[in-house]
């Protein structure tokens, strides 16, 4: 690969950023280092021009793990299915099915039947699709990456790159981390994978000097999973993993909602109507043993 040459920026003036509109601790804290100064961007991520050492970089990899995304925790076909018949509401559908069936109402089991095939159906689609979509985002990131180690370019796995890890980007490369340019000469990248436009975005190394609102609003940053259109840069890595932008959508997609007041209601109604309808039931079938004799 092609030796660059490292110019600084120049000190512009800081920018002023509006909190309110910054999503998360992560995001605050690259949008800081990029409205840095470069020299103070090395001190706070204690590194240099010349990256690294090997030394310095297993310490840090031990410190903030392997720079990978979140992974999803497969459950086979029938773990996925007995998961899905534990909803409270499914259950009662359940209840009210088997009580049809006892009564003879073989019609309205069948209509219970269907709707409960419905819904478990629905949801498991729904969930495999959000599925792949984590695994889409997952093989966009190539496995391995060139870096800078004691001032010596070197090819690692993507997974072991660092906070403060040098990484030269040229045409082609996906971009391991969320980084701050140092360098940039035609450089441009697709943010498609994080924004949806198509159109590749010129970023360089010069301090932005306008408000930034968001992460995805800095000229000299770039981002996990974004691809190198053209051109050629360094960049200092500021986030990995699911520290990056890249990683907690990846990591929101997989985990499971909290469940609300609303959520919470519902499964509180549900558990209180199935017991409504076992005690209905039961006074049914002994009212009608009774009279029946």
């Amino acid at each position: 690969m092609t030796k660059f040459p490292l110019i600084l920026p120049s000190i512009r003036k800081k920018t002023e950023t509006k909190n309110g509109s910054i999503s998360s601790a992560n995001e605050n804290k690259l949008i800081s280092i990029c409205l840095t100064p470069l020299q103070s961007v090395f001190e706070t991520l204690e590194s240099g021009p010349q990256g690294l050492s090997e030394k310095e970089a297993d310490k840090r990899l031990s410190e903030f793990g392997k720079n990978e995304i979140a992974q999803l925790k497969k459950l086979n076909f029938w773990e996925d299915m007995l998961d899905r018949f534990k909803n409270p509401l499914v259950i009662q559908l359940l209840v009210i099915a088997a009580i049809s069936s006892l009564i003879g109402e073989m019609q309205s089991a069948a209509v219970v039947g269907a709707m409960i095939l419905l819904s478990v159906g629905l949801s498991y689609i729904l969930d495999n699709r959000s599925n792949r979509e984590v695994e889409s985002l997952g093989k966009r990131v190539q496995s391995r990456t060139y870096v800078l180690r004691n001032g010596i370019e070197t090819e690692i796995r993507m997974s072991e790159v660092v906070p403060g890890d040098i990484v030269l980007l040229q045409t082609g490369a996906i971009v391991p981390a969320d980084v701050r340019i140092i360098w940039a000469k035609d450089f441009f990248v697709s943010e498609s994978a994080l924004t949806g436009e198509s159109m590749p975005v010129e970023k360089s190394a010069a301090l932005p000097t306008g408000t930034i609102r968001s992460a995805i609003e800095l000229p000299n940053a770039c981002f996990m999973g974004t691809s190198v259109t053209s051109g050629s840069a360094r960049a200092i890595v500021v986030s990995t993993g699911t520290n990056t932008l890249f990683g907690t959508i990846s990591k929101k997609l997989i985990e499971r909602r909290e469940e609300s007041s609303f959520d919470k209601g519902i499964r509180s109604f549900t558990w209180l109507m199935i017991r409504l309808m076992l005690i209905m039931v039961s006074v049914v079938f002994l009212i009608v043993g009774v009279t029946k004799g």
